[in-house]
């Protein structure tokens, strides 16, 4: 639910949860994240795990898979929540994971930054109108894809955008994908991007409409989170006051989301 200016009702004061002052009821989930809207600061002292295990290409999940019950709720709900999970990219070539750093949420046909803004219906959205825990992947500039998991309840075409991962399995096979040499600083910029990720994974057209439940390419429950930045999502300036819903959400302080907070 949202304000009139569109923002979600937990930016306005929330009640306390767990005894913490500040956290909002609608944002305490399994991994207890910390929602906070204000600017993350780039931090100076973040653990990179080494190239010898980023490199990788032996697949070490053992985590259990979200369930369509995750899906099957508002994006608003989704997305915060989607972050510290881990996705999962089984391929001929190899297994591809990593843990989602940046999320942006859309609303569906109230939101005016939505491809079902006003029930738009077309060809290309027509997975956003099927049930929760399916793959919406559509091109943009003719050449790129993005990423995209349905969301919603009853028929309600919302959806949760992937903008980044943090690389974890099969990194060697992810810098190939993008023709990088796999070094610390390109480690960042592998999967910091939603077309970049959609490259890393291995993710193509073919791949949409795919149940995200029971196919090759899912979520699995991941890692605890500290805390998550809210702020305006990227490049709608043409959806007017909808582009200013704070509805990107990112771990906050990571190094490997598309851009700071």
């Amino acid at each position: 639910m949202n304000d009139r200016r569109g923002f979600p009702l937990f930016f306005n004061r929330a009640p306390r949860v767990d005894g913490v002052p500040g956290r909002s009821a609608a944002f305490s989930t399994s991994t207890r994240n910390r929602v906070t809207p204000q600017k993350s600061q780039t931090s100076s002292h973040s653990f990179f795990p080494s190239l010898e295990i980023l490199s990788s290409n032996v697949c070490s999940i053992i985590e259990e898979r979200l369930d369509r019950s995750f899906f099957a709720r508002p994006a608003l709900e989704i997305a915060p929540d989607l972050l510290g999970k881990r996705l999962v990219h089984h391929t001929a070539e190899g297994t591809f994971s990593g843990i989602v750093v940046e999320t942006e949420a859309y609303g569906g046909t109230t939101d005016p930054a939505s491809h079902a803004y006003k029930g738009r219906r077309t060809k290309r959205n027509e997975v956003m109108w099927g049930p929760a825990g399916h793959a919406y992947i559509y091109p943009i500039y003719g050449i790129y894809l993005c990423f995209n998991v349905v969301g919603g309840v009853d028929g309600s075409p919302e959806g949760v955008f992937l903008r980044a991962v943090k690389p974890c399995d099969g990194v060697d096979l992810m810098a190939r994908n993008r023709g990088m040499i796999l070094d610390e600083r390109n480690i960042r910029r592998i999967a910091n991007g939603p077309s970049k990720l959609c490259i890393a994974f291995n993710i193509t057209r073919e791949l949409n409409g795919v149940d995200i439940i029971t196919g090759p390419l899912y979520f699995t429950s991941g890692e605890c989170i500290d805390e998550v930045t809210a702020s305006r999502r990227i490049g709608v300036d043409y959806a007017g006051k909808g582009a200013e819903y704070p509805w990107r959400f990112l771990i906050r302080d990571s190094e490997f989301v598309s851009r700071p907070a």
